[in-house]
């Protein structure tokens, strides 16, 4: 799968409820959960050291899954909201563990 990802910084002030800075993204990625004999695809909307947005459409009773990102790791996760396009996911992951893996993402590189 081709990785077209292109970084804009969040906007200051965005939402300070968060605990760590979301970035604006476009990813090309898969979600691989049980039941699903292959990987579903999906686009990373944004992401964060803790959880990201995705573009997928998850089939009813999907709550955890593992997020793969070619070229950058794969991920637990758990659904945290949804809608019929979109889903809010939540790493297992410690969120340093995720920088550290996520890092040139995180950081533009």
């Amino acid at each position: 799968m081709l990785i077209a990802a292109v970084l804009r910084s969040a906007e200051e002030g965005n939402d300070e409820r968060r605990a760590y800075r979301r970035h604006n993204i476009r990813l090309d990625a898969c979600v691989d959960f049980d039941g699903q004999p292959i990987p579903f695809p999906c686009v990373i909307v944004d992401v964060s050291s803790s959880g990201a947005q995705l573009f997928v459409r998850l089939p009813a009773g999907v709550d955890e899954m593992k997020l793969e990102i070619e070229g950058f790791d794969s991920f637990l996760c758990r659904v945290v909201w949804r809608t019929d396009t979109r889903a809010g996911i939540k790493f297992v992951n410690e969120a340093e563990e995720v920088t550290q893996r996520l890092s040139k993402l995180l950081k533009g590189g």
